[in-house]
């Protein structure tokens, strides 16, 4: 009995080592302040290049004038997908940029 509870409160000490928080993940959340935010009405106002990419998920900060990325790809807005009379997003695609490949399933 003793053994296990020598090794239970052993295991709960591992759990609240881990649970605690890492020094890089505290010291990372100042960066995320300094990052410029883009409102996305305007820098649609100001552009309608389907060529710009302003999202991708990322910090990628690097922006030009426009609020471009540089990262290679295109854009589509809500209204661009409802103007192509589509369905389903697979469709609308094909439909925006004749050149993209989309496949259904796996």
């Amino acid at each position: 009995m003793k053994k296990f509870a020598i090794a239970l409160a052993l295991g709960l000490l591992a759990v609240a080592a881990h649970a605690q928080s890492d020094v890089a993940a505290t010291e990372a959340a100042p960066a995320a302040s300094e990052t410029t935010v883009i409102n996305p009405d305007t820098a649609a106002a100001e552009t309608r290049d389907t060529g710009c990419v302003r999202e991708t998920g990322t910090r990628i900060d690097k922006r030009d004038k426009n609020g471009c990325t540089g990262a290679p790809g295109e854009s589509y807005s809500r209204e661009d997908i409802n103007r192509s009379g589509a369905i389903d997003t697979a469709d609308a695609i094909r439909k925006l940029s004749p050149r993209a490949t989309v496949r259904r399933g796996g």
